[in-house]
């Protein structure tokens, strides 16, 4: 009797590991979404006039990018914008802000062009350690934030926690603007927030519904 229950577990376990979500599961509300912030395991930083301090950005931005997310919490939900339950909605981003950490920010300042493709995505995502496993993540991928151009590059990429798979990942641009380095490029997020509320949140619905 107790092999068999523990026969059970590890099958329910297992189960769990291999859940599979989709992108039409999130638009019909059924799976949680988590909102991660920004990934910059990939990121270059364009423009050295703009990113003069390596290390302030290392020991301060990285994380205060992130961090604020969370401290100012209506002004970047999604959760309206995803037209989600309080059930099924977290913002939480401590699965970027540990990989952020490692960052070497001094070797990714030039004025060069820089971009990813969508397997550079893949590969940032495939070491995530989200504890929560039964969700979809939503995380910022920021190919370049560049001060040349006054805009971020941004993979906006749904991920199926239980299996670190990308479920669908899309490059948009936002421009940057305000005052201080982490206002500056915050107003980025604000940005992709909008654009989602004014027609991709309609575009990615029927995309997924149809």
């Amino acid at each position: 009797m107790k092999k068999t229950i523990l026969l059970l577990t590890a099958i329910f376990a297992v189960s769990i590991v291999n859940a599979q979500h989709t992108m039409k599961d999130l638009f019909d509300n059924k799976v949680k979404l988590i909102f991660m912030g920004f990934d910059l395991t990939q990121a270059h930083f364009i423009g050295t006039d703009g990113f003069t301090d390596p290390a302030a950005i290392k020991d301060r931005f990285l994380s205060a990018w992130n961090s604020t997310l969370v401290g100012e919490y209506e002004k970047f939900s999604l959760q309206k914008s995803f037209k989600l339950t309080n059930d099924k909605y977290e913002t939480n981003v401590d699965n970027n802000q540990e990989i952020n950490s490692k960052i070497n920010v001094h070797e990714r300042i030039s004025n060069s062009p820089y971009s990813i493709t969508e397997d550079d995505v893949k590969k940032s995502v495939s070491h995530y350690r989200s504890k929560e496993k039964d969700a979809i993540g939503l995380s910022y991928v920021v190919e370049s934030f560049n001060k040349t151009q006054e805009k971020a590059i941004i993979w906006v990429t749904f991920v199926d926690l239980s299996n670190n798979q990308v479920l669908y990942t899309e490059k948009m641009e936002a421009k940057a603007g305000g005052f201080g380095l982490k206002n500056y490029w915050l107003a980025t997020a604000t940005k992709i927030k909008k654009d989602i509320e004014s027609s991709k949140y309609k575009q990615w619905k029927k995309k997924f519904n149809s």
